[in-house]
């Protein structure tokens, strides 16, 4: 694969993996009420990282990532000041196509999960748009390539989970 053709497979995927991490911010496991600042793991059971791409005009394929960590650091008084660390194993990778997965993707003309077994994105700053949304801008490693990449983000809720009360 030639380093332009590499490129662009990297760039469509990092737009595209840029676009889902989004859902591991809102799908974090509960936490303790707003107190300054609050730690936050990614709840496994409830997360999942998808992603899709068009298939020359024809169809949407899409895929997802089973097995990801990560953990939020959120202040509330100070949310300039949070963090979000996550790691993405590509051996979690399926399309529900199994030759594509280990085929096609995982292998050195795309994935190239033997060498770079995993994705990570690290941020470094955090801009808030409004009370309830910012832009975090981190660094995105994705096959052996770590290169900046912004997040549109958005903090759905944080305090007791809704039915506590009723299903302790």
């Amino acid at each position: 694969m030639t380093f332009e053709a590499e490129s662009n497979v990297q760039r469509r995927w990092s737009a595209q993996l840029c676009a889902v991490l989004i859902w591991g911010w809102l799908f974090l496991s509960a936490g303790s009420a707003m107190a300054a600042p609050d730690r936050y793991t990614f709840d496994t059971a409830h997360t999942e990282i998808r992603f899709s791409w068009d298939h020359l005009g024809l169809s949407r394929q899409s895929g997802r990532f089973l097995d990801i960590s990560g953990e939020v650091v959120f202040d509330a008084a100070q949310p300039e000041q949070s963090s979000l660390n996550v790691r993405i194993p590509l051996k979690s990778l399926t399309t529900g196509v199994p030759a594509l997965d280990d085929v096609l993707l995982k292998t050195p003309d795309y994935l190239n999960a033997a060498v770079h077994p995993e994705i990570t994105f690290k941020s470094n700053s955090i801009v808030m748009t409004t009370a309830k949304t910012a832009n975090v801008t981190g660094d995105l490693t994705f096959n052996g390539v770590t290169r900046p990449a912004t997040l549109s983000v958005v903090w759905n809720f944080s305090g007791e989970h809704p039915l506590s009360k009723i299903n302790p």
